[in-house]
């Protein structure tokens, strides 16, 4: 097998990164894991893969567990559950600057174990890790970095439609689940969208992860065929598959994603032009508070003044 590699979607929650994991899955020898960052947390918890199983009971992720345990049997799933947090979270940033500690020495094992075998069982050397860049995950492309060749992705979407998302799942929680709604939920969703996307800028800064090509949401689903071509000129990956795929119509399978949308429990995607729905969802104070976003938003093709 060629040298294995990690393409690694990184960007802010409600951005279209798992259907941007399982069209990345449509190249030859890539298979799409969803938020890898989470697998050994989610394994504990029995949650459910796009295979229709939960992933104890699936059998890809079943046998990566099985091998990954009888490889390490000195480390419990939650050890590695906990060591990984610790490398990659926002609140120890400097886990950056570890050199040859023993926490680190754990980590590069848990997860060169982890690829090793998930190639293994998968028969392909490229891993889609969407586990985007949330502050229990944002410093895991820098991480990884220093052992494994990994190709950071970095996708973006308009902060209005991230806002507009994340305040209709809130208020679907609260009619099914009766869960209360958070206060001040659209700004703080505006400002985590900032925070997260500027140290994404930051850290290419520091030269301790290096964004190799951005994506557009609007542009993966209202232009594919040119995206998908920018993301092979950039990675200097074939993605002429992918493209095949895109233009017979064929869909995307989800295969064994065991996190991100519900729409991955269908077991495939197809990519359709959309419309922006946040027009017709946001009050006007909510599209004016968007503007909290610039100059990124800007930077990104967003909030154009007309």
């Amino acid at each position: 097998m060629s040298k294995k590699k990690i393409l690694y979607v990184a960007g802010y929650g409600r951005s279209g990164s798992t259907l941007l994991c399982a069209v990345l899955g449509g190249m030859n020898a890539a298979v799409p894991v969803g938020e890898l960052k989470i697998i050994f947390a989610h394994y504990v918890l029995n949650s459910s893969c796009s295979c229709g199983s939960g992933i104890n009971d699936c059998e890809f992720w079943s046998s990566v567990i099985s091998d990954f345990q009888k490889e390490n049997p000195g480390i419990s799933l939650q050890e590695a559950a906990e060591i990984s947090e610790k490398m990659e979270t926002f609140t120890n940033w400097f886990s950056l600057r570890y050199r040859d500690s023993e926490l680190e020495r754990r980590y590069q094992t848990i997860w060169r174990s982890m690829i090793d075998i998930i190639c293994h069982h998968s028969n392909c050397n490229i891993i889609i890790d969407a586990s985007k860049s949330s502050s229990i995950a944002c410093n895991r492309v820098a991480v990884m970095s220093k052992f494994l060749d990994v190709e950071h992705i970095h996708l973006v979407r308009d902060p209005r439609a991230v806002m507009a998302s994340t305040l209709a799942a809130q208020k679907r929680r609260l009619e099914r689940h009766g869960i209360k709604t958070t206060p001040f939920r659209g700004v703080r969703t505006l400002l985590s969208w900032s925070s997260t996307n500027a140290y994404i800028h930051l850290m290419s800064l520091l030269g301790l992860q290096r964004v190799r090509c951005r994506v557009s949401y609007d542009g993966l689903t209202n232009n594919p065929e040119d995206t998908l071509i920018e993301i092979s000129d950039s990675l200097s990956i074939d993605m002429g598959p992918a493209i095949e795929k895109q233009k017979n119509g064929e869909p995307f399978l989800a295969n064994h994603i065991f996190s991100g949308d519900l729409q991955r429990m269908k077991g495939e995607y197809h990519i359709k032009a959309q419309q922006p729905k946040w027009r017709l969802q946001l009050t006007l104070l909510q599209r004016v508070t968007a503007w909290i976003t610039y100059p990124l938003a800007r930077m990104y093709g967003f909030l154009k003044v007309r």
